[in-house]
């Protein structure tokens, strides 16, 4: 009689690593946020682009724009210049008017391009075109926007949707150069570049002009997600939006996404035709269901199920849950004022419903 074969401790090992990496890919794998391996190991490997010479931005109300200057280490100007607004349209009107009601006391004008394709190449409509011609809301604005409507094309194979961004931006530079001053006497402008919905403040705008600051200076940005509700980040969380005295452009704007629209196919559109197209990755038809989306804006969670993008573990975990705020202190006025047609934008109970939501009246589906 045989005895039992004794089992060498090398063979055991091996079959519990090759149990781990069973059960990991069957059952723990598909659990975690997509990217996860990158976007937490981030912190170990990358460094953020945002700059670090930061400006500490002091304002009191009954203090002139011209005595702020000081404070902040820049001249006064003798001569204030005006500010001139640049920014791409895609289906964001609540906004562009938040935007324009913010910043028109300072602005002198507001340039906007808007294309019929998104950055994907996706065929869409030029909503704001209409609306300027047909909403009544737009019309205190209209003497000071200059419109141009952009021809894109579908994206070529292979093509990165930032191409179609990148020829955009260039459609908006050439747009500028035609209304530039040609009177030499006349001050350079100060331009503000940035996306619609990276909305500096008023006060912004008018320190901007006062000041003759060093072009060119990017504007530090809170970052709310979906609504005023959720703030992700610090005071300066977003960097992009760009100050300069034309014709010393600078780096212009980048997008900035906080995702806060009126409508759940406005997210779809928004997902579908941005240039980070591929956070859809394989499963675009889950991560887009409409009682998915709407379970997302309510939770503050990533739209895309990823971990954030961080640069410190600090920064990371800060991210990983929002916390939801009770108040909504310090946002444009245009918002508070028009606070029963912009609900969706402020906190409260039920604000985070979106008029298309599934059950709109009676809750959203499970």
């Amino acid at each position: 009689m045989h005895g039992l074969r004794r089992v060498r401790p090398l063979h055991l090992a091996l079959g519990l690593v090759a149990l781990v990496v069973l059960v990991s890919t069957l059952v723990v794998h598909p659990n975690l946020p997509r990217g996860y391996l990158a976007y937490s190991t981030r912190p170990l490997w990358d460094t953020s682009e945002a700059p670090t010479d930061v400006i500490p931005h002091f304002w009191a109300d009954d203090v002139p724009p011209t005595d702020l200057c000081k404070v902040h280490g820049w001249p006064p100007r003798s001569h204030p210049p005006q500010v001139w607004d640049a920014t791409i349209f895609s289906t964001e009107l609540d906004l562009l008017l938040v935007r324009l009601h913010e910043l028109s006391p300072v602005v002198s004008r507001f340039f906007i391009l808007e294309s019929d394709r998104t950055f994907t190449g996706l065929s869409k409509p030029r909503i704001l075109s209409s609306a300027l011609d047909t909403d009544p809301r737009f019309k205190p604005f209209l003497a000071k926007v200059t419109y141009q409507p952009f021809t894109g094309a579908p994206l070529a194979r292979g093509e990165s949707p930032f191409e179609q961004e990148i020829a955009l931006r260039r459609a908006m530079t050439d747009l500028l150069r035609t209304e530039y001053p040609t009177d030499p006497a006349t001050p350079p402008p100060v331009m503000v570049f940035s996306d619609v919905d990276e909305v500096p403040s008023r006060k912004t705008a008018e320190l901007l002009a006062a000041c003759d600051f060093a072009s060119p200076v990017h504007l530090g940005m809170k970052s709310y997600l979906y609504s005023f509700e959720w703030q992700e980040g610090g005071e300066t969380s977003s960097w992009r939006p760009t100050a300069v005295e034309w014709p010393q452009r600078g780096r212009g704007s980048d997008e900035f996404y906080s995702w806060c629209f009126r409508r759940l196919s406005d997210f779809v559109t928004k997902a579908t035709g941005y240039s980070h197209v591929d956070r859809l990755g394989s499963r675009p038809s889950a991560l887009l269901r409409p009682e998915r989306i709407q379970r997302t804006i309510c939770s503050g969670l990533d739209f895309f199920a990823m971990l954030p993008e961080a640069y410190t573990y600090r920064d990371l975990f800060n991210k990983l849950r929002l916390v939801p705020s009770k108040s909504a202190v310090d946002v444009p006025t245009y918002v508070v004022e028009h606070a029963d047609e912009l609900r969706y934008l402020l906190p409260g109970e039920g604000n985070c419903i979106r008029e298309d939501a599934p059950g709109r009246h009676g809750g959203v589906e499970s």
